[in-house]
């Protein structure tokens, strides 16, 4: 059905044409505004990039209220501070459509965020790593000192 028949069934037509803007808003938003007949590889890209940049800032946020409300002030800091990198990147994204650097540079941001989260991590899972003079094979009982 396209859209003059559906114009002309009334109120059937009307539920039509609200998909097709739906649709067309989705894409737009999803595809950060490059056309449906663009490169198809260029298109997955952005649309992943696009999927992954919502879904982590919809989770990241939640979990910034999270550590805010358990009054964990640096980890809710740090939190909003990468939710802002990556509405940033999202913005860039839709702006520039240069997805080669809003991969690597979000892959990196990201990862230095997950080695922040390991090392804030260490002192509440007793890692040995993190205790001074413990012996790496995980023993934590201090051995005396041999003469």
């Amino acid at each position: 059905m396209d859209k003059y028949s559906a114009e002309v069934t009334g109120e059937l037509g009307a539920d039509f044409i609200m998909i097709d803007k739906l649709k067309e808003r989705f894409w737009y938003r999803i595809s950060s505004g490059l056309p449906m007949d663009y490169d198809l590889e260029v298109l997955r890209k952005v649309f992943l990039l696009n999927l992954i940049i919502i879904l982590g800032g919809f989770f990241l946020a939640l979990l910034c209220s999270v550590a805010f409300i358990q009054q964990d002030y640096i980890l809710a800091a740090v939190d909003f501070s990468i939710l802002s990198f990556i509405v940033f990147l999202f913005i860039y994204l839709r702006i520039r459509k240069d997805h080669n650097w809003v991969g690597i540079i979000g892959s990196g941001v990201i990862g230095l965020f997950y080695f922040f989260l390991i090392a804030q991590a260490a002192p509440l899972l007793d890692l040995p790593f993190h205790q001074p003079g413990c012996d790496p094979t995980g023993d934590h009982a201090q051995k005396p000192n041999a003469k």
